[in-house]
């Protein structure tokens, strides 16, 4: 999402270059305008970045967005664990393997929580 300080420093440094005389004044006008136009740029990279597939499930195991792949007999354990904050709803897929318990973000995925845990547990039992 975009940052609040963002949309509001790049009108305030715009704003200020043309209001405010001196030297020191435009500098930090100058220093807003770049720190707010950068937040921009990085907060639309990572949308851009959001868009690749999140979650890959095939044959031979999972693979995340960070490119780390789990083979099926190294996860055990999954299961999809809804998270409720006031009105928001998010799902997150939790599983383990030998070293540690991992989870994933799944509240925007194309597919539904339950779609994800009933593909996992056809490419388990290599139902596919």
């Amino acid at each position: 999402m975009l940052d609040a300080s963002a949309a509001l420093l790049v009108p305030f440094g715009i704003y200020s270059l043309f209001h405010w005389g001196g030297w020191v004044k435009f500098m930090m006008a100058l220093v807003c305008i770049a720190i707010g136009l950068l937040t921009i740029f990085a907060n639309f990279h990572e949308l851009l970045k959001f868009n690749a597939p999140q979650l890959i499930i095939s044959k031979d195991g999972m693979q995340t967005s960070n490119g780390e792949f789990y083979p099926w007999l190294a996860i055990s354990n999954e299961k999809i664990v809804e998270q409720a904050q006031g009105r928001y709803r998010s799902y997150f897929l939790y599983f383990e393997t030998a070293d540690a318990s991992r989870q994933i973000d799944v509240t925007w995925l194309t597919e539904s929580p339950s779609k994800i845990i009933a593909l996992i547990k056809e490419f388990k039992q290599g139902q596919y």
